[in-house]
This record gives C-alpha cells, sequence and structure tokens, in this order.
C-alpha cells in the first residue's frame, strides 16, 4: 500500500511538472496575444505593446518550462528514493509560481476586466497537496506500531 501511495504522489508530481512544462512551451511559442491577455489592453495599443508582450510571455515560458523541467528531475530521482524533504521542496516551489500566476490573474482581472483562471491555479496547487499528503500517510503507514 505504501508503494502505490508513493506512486500515486509522484504521479501527481509528475502530471504538475507536465503542466509546466507544456504551460511554457504554449507561452513561448505564441504569435499574437492570448484572448484572456488581448482583454485587458485596449484594442489601439496592442500592436504597440506586442514587442514587450512578446519578450514577457518567452520570459515567463522559459521560466515556467524551466521549473517544470527541475521539478520532474527531483521527482523522478530525489523524491522516487524518498530524500527528506524533496517531494515538498517541489510543491512548495510549484506552488509559488501557481500561486503567482494565480495572484496576477486576478489582478488583471480587477484592473482590466479579463478573464481569470485563477480557479485552474487553486486546483493544481491541490493536487500538489495532495501529492504531498499521500506521502505524508505512506511514512506514517510505514512506522512500526503507527496507527
Amino acid at each position: 500500500m505504501n508503494r502505490l501511495l508513493n506512486l500515486i504522489s509522484l504521479g501527481l508530481l509528475t502530471l504538475l511538472g507536465f503542466f509546466l512544462v507544456a504551460f511554457g512551451a504554449l507561452y513561448i511559442s505564441v504569435s499574437d496575444m492570448l484572448p484572456f491577455h488581448a482583454a485587458a489592453v485596449p484594442p489601439g495599443m496592442r500592436e504597440a505593446v506586442k514587442p514587450l508582450y512578446h519578450a514577457l510571455m518567452a520570459l515567463t515560458g522559459g521560466s515556467a518550462a524551466a521549473l517544470g523541467l527541475l521539478g520532474l528531475y527531483v521527482t523522478w530521482s530525489a523524491a522516487r528514493l524518498g530524500k527528506r524533504g524533496a517531494a515538498t521542496s517541489v510543491v512548495a516551489c510549484y506552488s509559488l509560481a501557481i500561486g503567482v500566476a494565480g495572484w496576477v490573474a486576478e489582478r488583471l482581472a480587477a484592473e482590466a476586466g479579463a478573464p481569470t483562471s485563477s480557479n485552474i491555479m487553486v486546483g493544481l496547487i491541490a493536487i500538489g497537496l495532495a501529492a504531498l499528503g499521500l506521502r505524508a500517510v505512506a511514512a506514517r503507514a510505514s512506522v512500526p506500531g503507527a496507527v
């Protein structure tokens, strides 16, 4: 049972890592403003801000993809081997990046009326916390005499 819980936990962390890599790839590859970003920019200014927009999208996308790849590495090396703090570090870093993205989405929605996806961000953080919870249950169950 402990092995199964740990494998599910690793699977959830892997899912988050792949999400960040895919998110990064999307942001790097955009050729035009995404609809929810365009909604925050007055139509007459969109062409003027496109160079800055593409630069920020590339920076954000590259960072997200790199974080996802690093998290996948830590997940399938240190966390898989049960190294203390490895999974917690992955979830903390993922949650920080995803949480900031949700916060920015909410600010953009409030200030510019852009649609928001912060509920998705909360769901992603919940997946990370579930992965940690499963690891904790598996660790507790493996302690002799634990109830």
